[in-house]
């Protein structure tokens, strides 16, 4: 669940909360987020978290141009740990974006989307400082994946994608909800590729090959998935 803060103090409190262990994090559009300790709740017990005081951090923003100085029109940007693990997004318009705050530190800068290669780079942040980049876009194929399940299967509920290079690197994602077709678009460069496929409860569901010979377009790619066994 979510809850604001009182607008003139800052202050809040948190009603129905049932017995046992929570998790808590802090999130502002000003300051970096932050994670609480794991809070055990009583029942007929109030807790007191204190004062929790928000660091000041820093923001990258900046601009994404394909061959030409065209924007690209779907781009979705996230922000990584140097060691993994989301940290943060970043808004984008129009070629232009621009991340939440965060805090100092190294930060790996993640941008996937319409005809271009991802782009991965590295970069720094100092408090109370803003790091701008711009960036020049790799034209890439576009290959349109579909996944057909066996005659009689029950259809996931959900299936998430991803594509690696041979050397491991993620190169591309994607998610299929329940609503839409089992298939979506990935902007590769030419090469190797393996792709994954999970199911519900992070299960495996296909493991597959893919070349892209060239940047010119090309017929769907299906692959036949299943779900995976149960002992």
């Amino acid at each position: 669940r979510e809850f604001k803060t009182d607008a003139k103090d800052g202050g809040f409190r948190i009603e129905n909360i049932p017995p046992g262990k929570i998790d808590l994090k802090v999130t502002s559009s000003d300051h970096p987020w932050r994670t609480l300790p794991v809070q055990t709740i009583v029942a007929g017990q109030s807790t007191d978290l204190g004062r929790i005081v928000m660091e000041s951090g820093g923001r990258i923003e900046g601009s994404l141009r394909l061959v030409g100085g065209v924007a690209p029109k779907k781009v979705k940007i996230s922000i990584y740990y140097e060691k993994g693990g989301e940290a943060g997004v970043a808004e984008y318009t129009n070629g232009k974006f621009r991340s939440g705050v965060l805090s100092p530190g190294t930060y790996v800068f993640f941008a996937m989307g319409d005809r271009f290669a991802s782009l991965e780079v590295k970069f720094n942040l100092t408090a109370g400082s803003t790091t701008t980049k711009n960036f020049s876009l790799q034209p890439a194929a576009v290959r349109t994946l579909k996944f057909v399940t066996a005659q009689g299967a029950k259809r996931p509920r959900f299936l998430t994608v991803n594509v690696r290079s041979k050397k491991g690197k993620l190169v591309f994602y994607f998610s299929i909800d329940p609503s839409g077709e089992l298939q979506g678009n990935v902007s590769l460069l030419p090469g190797a590729y393996v792709v994954r496929v999970w199911g519900p409860d992070n299960v495996s569901w296909l493991t597959a090959r893919l070349t892209v010979a060239a940047l010119s377009a090309a017929d769907p790619l299906t692959y036949p998935t299943r779900p995976p066994r149960r002992p």
